[in-house]
């Protein structure tokens, strides 16, 4: 399957956009600025299970145990982030803070260094499959 074209409307904080695409298209834009909505837009409209049954990515990566990082950005200061305080605390509210601390971009760089020393086996299950359908569908 190749998609061509994209039209979205009312979704999110798009009011209305449409997007040809290419083989290779990439979205830049500032924070708030609708990548992941788009993204999450094309997911539904698929039939995919957008944002790995979470919010996004970072939601993804708390959920499959990487707290610890998402606590770190959010609270530099803090020496240690005990199991406590991460059981405690929002996910959203954290996520939230540490992207205000950083930016979004900033903390899935942070995220991938995370998985990246913990290898293969680290790669939280919704991601891996995301990852696994973007290389079949990339490949043809």
């Amino acid at each position: 399957m190749v998609l061509r074209s994209v039209a979205v409307e009312n979704f999110r904080a798009i009011r209305s956009a449409e997007l040809t695409l290419d083989p290779t298209t990439v979205l830049i834009g500032e924070n708030d600025f609708g990548r992941s909505s788009l993204m999450e837009d094309i997911a539904l409209a698929l039939g995919w299970n957008a944002g790995c049954g979470e919010p996004d990515m970072e939601c993804c990566f708390w959920r499959y145990g990487y707290a610890d990082t998402l606590c770190r950005a959010a609270f530099p200061q803090a020496s240690s982030i005990d199991a406590f305080t991460q059981r405690r605390a929002s996910p959203k509210t954290v996520i939230q803070r540490a992207i205000d601390r950083h930016s979004k971009p900033f903390l899935d760089v942070l995220l991938l260094e995370a998985l990246a020393g913990r290898g293969s086996a680290g790669v939280p299950p919704p991601l891996r499959n995301a990852i696994e359908t973007c290389v079949r569908l990339a490949r043809g």
